[in-house]
């Protein structure tokens, strides 16, 4: 970790030489052409619907599954319930 830290920190000028640098860069020439990605992403990426809609669809898919698979458990269950009560009479 240590050299890491060194090697992080070896930088030609401090954070406030860079910070006056960048200011001065911006007025000198305007806009800066630095943006950020999320600058370019359509909405529904930028707001992550994308990933909400993937999960939100793959947890209605995992309880249907869940719903059918109990259903079906209980009819067996019932069934054999049923058969076993008319066996006995």
């Amino acid at each position: 970790m240590k050299k890491l830290s060194t090697i992080f920190r070896d930088q030609p000028q401090t954070k406030l030489e860079q910070a006056v640098f960048w200011t001065e860069y911006v007025l000198r020439h305007g806009r800066t052409p630095l943006r950020s990605a999320s600058a370019e992403l359509p909405l529904y990426q930028y707001l992550l619907l994308d990933v909400i809609a993937v999960l939100l669809i793959g947890t209605i898919l995992t309880f249907v599954c869940f719903y059918f698979v109990l259903r079906t458990v209980y009819r067996v269950l019932l069934s054999c319930t049923i058969g076993t009560k008319s066996k006995q009479q």
